[in-house]
């Protein structure tokens, strides 16, 4: 068994934090992730977010309830994801009516079925 040079005993495990814990803690948070569901995804507005965030949550959070990593990584992932889903809720994919572009070929008299190839 390996001695431990500090003298502090083990390490213990900090306990399992959820995005609720969090919030409980630093209600900004919940203001932040309704702005990041309202958001279009791009680099610049997740550096943006990101930014805002440190001050809030990780190793420079203005709480010490929130400064460290485990705490960083719930609220990091948590942000991200509100980023990426799509303002306003998820949107059904759009389909083109079948058919459309057979339709547009014939209309052009470019109908591949009946063309003649010489060669």
């Amino acid at each position: 068994m390996l001695s431990d040079p500090t003298g502090l005993g083990p390490a213990v495990k900090a306990p399992y934090l959820s995005w609720a814990d969090l919030v409980s803690v630093e209600p900004e948070l919940a203001e932040l992730e309704r702005e990041a569901r309202n958001l279009r995804h791009s680099w610049p507005t997740y550096e943006s977010l990101k930014r805002r965030l440190k001050a809030l949550v990780g190793w420079d959070a203005r709480r010490p309830e929130l400064q460290s990593a485990e705490a960083w990584e719930v609220a990091i992932q948590r942000i991200a994801a509100a980023l990426e889903s799509p303002p306003g809720g998820p949107r059904r994919k759009r389909h083109r009516a079948r058919g459309t572009i057979k339709r547009r070929r014939e209309d052009r008299g470019l109908n591949l079925n009946q063309a003649k190839f010489s060669g």
